[in-house]
């Protein structure tokens, strides 16, 4: 490759760190961040020569980590952030020695079954044709009983969470509206429905001083449990602990179109 080719976000391989990501470059420097290197981000930082840099292009211009790396060029210096990090590889690892097998005990009891029971209710109660129409035009009531059923069916929210959606579906109109966004995340999986579940649950009443509803759990719950092949559940815990640790970026709170609500995680 020619100096002149390795243009910022540029994804570029390595014979030795693998495959980066162009983050700087200037006249005689370019710095990549290679996603297979451990230590802390700054260990996969490499600053390399323009003319004697060893890169090809990768065939593929797009990687999951490398697509979401924070932040690391603030006024024009890259700057690594300073946090504990850990390869996809090392964190496949630890899930492996953790729990070597799919289908042993421990797994499933910590881990799967208890979802997979959860899965199976809300694809009867709210996926279903008969779930379908009781959101479109059911009686408020038993929608909102629903809705509260099926929240509780896992451990997965905090208790101020749930207590945050039993005050807040005291609004039919506003539970009906969020029940709604759910299954259109469901259908379509488009980032649009995405947004739109999340001004549904900005439209959940939230009493000051009280429980918040505009958060990463409530927003990602009952979509993972509709559809666990293709929805994330996120947690407080991915975001300040876990998605450092793989040098992602995931913002505090669910974003609204019309800017960032005054809740948190």
């Amino acid at each position: 490759m020619t100096d002149s080719g390795l243009s910022v976000g540029l994804l570029v391989n390595h014979k030795t760190w693998g495959l980066g990501k162009v983050l700087h470059s200037d006249r005689q420097d370019v710095w990549v961040y290679f996603k297979d290197v451990e230590g802390a981000p700054k260990d996969a930082v490499k600053k390399l020569k323009r003319r004697v840099a060893v890169l090809t292009t990768a065939e593929r211009q797009a990687d999951s980590a490398l697509d979401n790396l924070p932040p690391m060029v603030p006024d024009g210096r890259v700057e690594p952030p300073d946090a504990l990090r850990i390869t996809e590889q090392q964190a496949v690892n630890m899930f492996v020695a953790k729990y070597p097998l799919f289908d042993e005990r421990k797994y499933r009891e910590y881990e799967r079954d208890y979802k997979w029971v959860a899965h199976c209710r809300v694809a009867d109660e709210l996926l279903s044709a008969r779930g379908r129409r009781m959101v479109a035009a059911g009686p408020p009531d038993a929608l909102v009983d629903t809705l509260k059923t099926l929240v509780h069916q896992t451990n997965l929210l905090a208790t101020q969470e749930l207590m945050a959606l039993n005050d807040a579906f005291r609004d039919k109109r506003a539970a009906r509206e969020f029940a709604e966004a759910v299954l259109r995340l469901v259908d379509e999986g488009s980032e649009q429905a995405f947004s739109g579940l999340v001004e549904a649950a900005a439209r959940l009443p939230a009493d000051a001083g009280r429980a918040r509803v505009l958060t990463w759990p409530i927003v990602t719950l009952l979509p993972f449990l509709a559809k666990p092949d293709r929805h994330m559940f996120l947690t407080s815990r991915c975001r300040h602990g876990e998605s450092p640790k793989h040098s992602r970026s995931i913002s505090c709170t669910p974003q609204t179109r019309t800017g960032p609500p005054t809740t948190d995680c």
